[in-house]
């Protein structure tokens, strides 16, 4: 889609060579209820230079590359997907991509949830649901900088969320719930700020801070429950 809009409403996009819809250049789409599915080497759904658009109830799964794909300067609105059963990560923003994700299902994904990185990565995930990813709840990575509010992060496998080398999310009211591994791992120079966070019930320690460089700053969170300690601090980690 070249700076267009259109509406694609309860269809089906499956088994295509590359990606399921491709959202460029400006253009202002609203997607609502399609299955994006199957699709053989690429996204079921991807935003890319600047494109915008509006994507509600939408079932996006079995791709091979993952389920959305948003980069260079896009910034879609995603509402109350399912976004499910991919083989790559369910969410990838990486090289300048925005986005806002309200309410989404995230589960099952064979990578992370959601993996954001680089320089002027800037997503909101706000209320959605992250569970039984392979690698991770939500990955933020390479000085990208997330904000994730009021989202819950339950029994994915290598943590709920994981930040790393110089990424600095704002992470506040999020439940982060019986994760293998650490409830949130912060290394190799990640940052970031954590408010009003209930980290209970994981696996091994509620909070890890590993590294030389890691800084991140806790504030009124609350660490229960998990089968190691509530906050574990090694390797440097400041």
């Amino acid at each position: 889609t070249a700076a267009g809009r259109g509406s694609l409403e309860k269809n089906t996009v499956h088994a295509n060579g590359t990606n399921g819809v491709e959202i460029t250049t400006g253009a202002v789409p609203v997607l609502n209820g399609n299955k994006l599915k199957d699709h053989l080497s690429g996204y079921g759904l991807v935003g890319k230079d600047d494109g915008l658009g509006e994507c509600k109830d939408n079932i996006i799964t079995g791709n091979k590359s993952g389920g959305c794909h948003v980069s260079s300067g896009a910034n879609p609105l995603l509402t109350a997907n399912s976004i499910g059963e991919n083989f790559g990560n369910g969410v990838t923003v990486d090289g300048r991509g925005l986005g806002l994700f309200v309410q989404n299902s995230v589960c099952n994904n064979q990578k992370a949830g959601a993996e954001c990185t680089g320089e002027g990565t800037v997503p909101t995930f706000n209320n959605n649901t992250f569970s039984e990813n392979v690698l991770g709840g939500v990955v933020v990575d390479w000085r990208s900088a997330a904000v994730l509010s009021g989202n819950k992060m339950d029994s994915n496998r290598v943590g709920g969320i994981v930040v790393s080398n110089g990424a600095n999310p704002v992470v506040s009211g999020n439940e982060v719930l019986q994760n293998t591994e650490a409830g949130i791992r912060v290394e190799r120079a990640g940052l970031g700020v954590f408010r009003e966070n209930k980290i209970m019930s994981n696996s091994t320690n509620g909070v890890e801070i590993l590294d030389k460089g890691s800084n991140p700053t806790f504030t009124d969170n609350t660490m229960s429950d998990g089968l190691g300690c509530g906050v574990f601090v090694s390797k440097n980690g400041e």
